[in-house]
């Protein structure tokens, strides 16, 4: 099934090589602020697995691995290795041939899913919450690309298919913006199986959701958020608040 059907994709896009400076960019990070705070660098797990660390540093102080967590989601994007396959070409061609979004600008970060730290996880939302005139609105297509192999036991993704014109309604009174719990009571779900360095598109009206990862690791992935060049974000938000208001 095509992503104009289903409002989703996979497809192949980085090579193992390529995931494996995003990990390495990863493991540096966590390096370099372990390395900075009085912990004692020893008691970081500094030989763990990559994907790992996080769980073992978590069985004996929580606080300090959710730190260690949300220095990378928040600050180890600015890596230029990472910028640099965030701005790669072959993303841009796979949103035009995919999504048929010609590609502006884009936001990019790393997201994690630890087996450690369950409150984390993303609930049920799309990435364009609402059609006004805001900066999110001027999103299209989201890419989500695991270091890991991901599916329904290691944190993978959670969909609910159809391409739709507008989003579902959203709690907006949390921290995080969810989609309202009845809207998706009878929604069909599925759950994509994504490879390591593939990516799943997501249009931007499309509900999806992090599942309990079970696998006793953190599944780690790069997210880019893929704007519309200006003249197609103008076109794009008018047929869309027009649909607003059908």
């Amino acid at each position: 099934m095509s992503f104009a059907r289903i409002g989703f994709e996979v497809r192949p896009l980085f090579s193992r090589d390529e995931v494996g400076q995003l990990r390495s960019a990863i493991s540096d990070h966590m390096d370099r602020v372990a390395h900075a705070l009085l912990k004692p660098y020893a008691e970081t797990a500094p030989g763990a697995a990559f994907d790992e660390r996080i769980e073992r540093i978590a069985e004996h102080d929580q606080s300090f691995a959710q730190l260690l967590g949300i220095s990378v989601t928040t600050d180890g994007f600015r890596d230029p290795a990472v910028a640099g396959l965030a701005h790669h070409p072959r993303l841009a061609e796979l949103a035009r041939k995919v999504a048929r979004c010609d590609v502006g600008e884009r936001i990019f970060r790393f997201r994690a899913n630890s087996s450690a730290l369950p409150h984390g996880r993303q609930a049920w939302h799309s990435d364009v919450s609402r059609c006004d005139e805001g900066e999110c609105s001027l999103l299209r297509v989201t890419a989500w690309i695991p270091l890991d192999d991901a599916g329904p036991a290691t944190g993978g993704l959670e969909v609910a298919p159809g391409l739709r014109r507008q989003p579902l309604p959203h709690d907006e009174s949390g921290i995080k913006l969810t989609i309202l719990e009845n809207s998706l009571a009878e929604a069909r779900t599925i759950i994509p199986q994504v490879k390591a360095g593939h990516c799943l598109l997501l249009d931007r009206f499309t509900p999806h959701r992090a599942l309990v990862n079970r696998s006793g690791k953190t599944r780690w992935s790069l997210v880019v958020w893929l704007k519309a060049k200006p003249e197609e974000a103008s076109a794009g938000l008018s047929s869309a608040t027009d649909q607003a208001h059908v």
